[in-house]
């Protein structure tokens, strides 16, 4: 090969690069990590934090029920959502820094903790609660936890083999 030859296929290789990696960083961008949240939980979640940005969403089956947790991120500061499918917000999460409690909320911190380091504080809002409604047959659900190729995955099953949810399980717990 000539230098010239040589020059051009070093330009051209690294503009296909160039553009591989803005192409895949376009299609990263947005695309919250985890499942997709149905039309009526998103539309709340943005209803309620318009200007924060998904960066994940995990589902959860709490009492028989499909929640889903969603992470935002908002001025800096990371909020968890917990919102039903049909839009209802279960519950808001946040870190709340010391001197920002209630005067009474740190009294209580600090007699609990009798001289112990605080490593976190979070302030929970509650803002829906579930009603339980006795059912005259139970719900049977069963779940696996499958690993494959080093990958784990939990499945959800009804008792007629209907498969209720599949999550990949990306070991990132904090938990």
């Amino acid at each position: 090969m000539t230098g010239r030859t040589l020059k051009v296929v070093a330009i051209v290789s690294l503009a296909g690069l160039m553009f591989t990696a803005w192409h895949m960083a376009q299609a990263k961008e947005g695309k919250p990590k985890g499942p997709a949240l149905p039309s009526a939980a998103a539309a709340a979640v943005k209803k309620a934090f318009p200007k924060a940005t998904i960066t994940e969403v995990e589902v959860e089956r709490e009492h028989g029920m499909r929640l889903y947790e969603v992470e935002l991120t908002q001025d800096g500061k990371e909020t968890e959502v917990e919102v039903s499918p049909d839009g209802v917000i279960v519950g808001v999460e946040t870190q709340v820094a010391e001197k920002d409690l209630p005067n009474a909320v740190k009294k209580a911190i600090a007699k609990a903790a009798k001289g112990a380091k605080i490593l976190k504080i979070e302030k929970e809002e509650v803002r829906a609660v579930v009603k339980l409604v006795e059912l005259k047959t139970p719900r049977v659900i069963y779940e696996a936890e499958l690993a494959k190729d080093g990958k784990k995955m939990e499945l959800e099953i009804s008792a007629d083999g209907t498969i209720l949810s599949k999550e990949a399980d990306d070991d990132d717990d904090d938990d």
